[in-house]
């Protein structure tokens, strides 16, 4: 539920975000059925949803897994405030106990922007992530 609370946040911006040539992806720990479902539910037109099962990339990127930061007293604050957003657990797919986050990388491939999550629904302001998406195209913030 935290995932799809984060991603309706970015919905909004994709759209100004690809206009600029930003190109946003988003990546999930299910398999590649899981991916394109969560793009379709989601409603993210124009972001690429990937599948990352293994998990290579969070494990590179430096984002936490474990029960104690997904079932911590700040997650059950988080998982509350989701769902009063109106935001529902599915059917868990993918790695339960897997933290995510944002990064932000350039074209060059450099990594503009990490914001790793703490714990889980732990999100950063989404200004912040598409001001820091602009700036690694060498756009001035709007």
């Amino acid at each position: 539920m935290a995932c799809r609370e984060q991603a309706a946040a970015l919905r909004p911006h994709i759209a100004g975000l690809k206009r600029d040539g930003v190109e946003v992806a988003l990546s999930g720990s299910g398999a590649p059925r899981h991916a394109r479902a969560f793009r379709d539910q989601s409603g993210l037109e124009g972001a690429l949803v990937l599948s990352d099962e293994p998990l290579e990339s969070y494990r590179r990127a430096g984002f936490r897994q474990g029960a104690l930061s997904t079932f911590s007293p700040r997650a059950m604050v988080n998982y509350a405030r989701a769902v009063a957003a109106g935001f529902r657990q599915g059917k868990t797919q993918g790695a339960a106990l897997q933290q995510g986050g944002v990064m932000v990388v350039d074209a060059a491939g450099s990594v503009r922007y990490r914001y790793a999550s703490r714990v889980g629904g732990d999100h950063p302001p989404i200004d912040e992530v598409v001001a820091a998406a602009r700036a690694s195209a060498g756009l001035a913030a709007r």
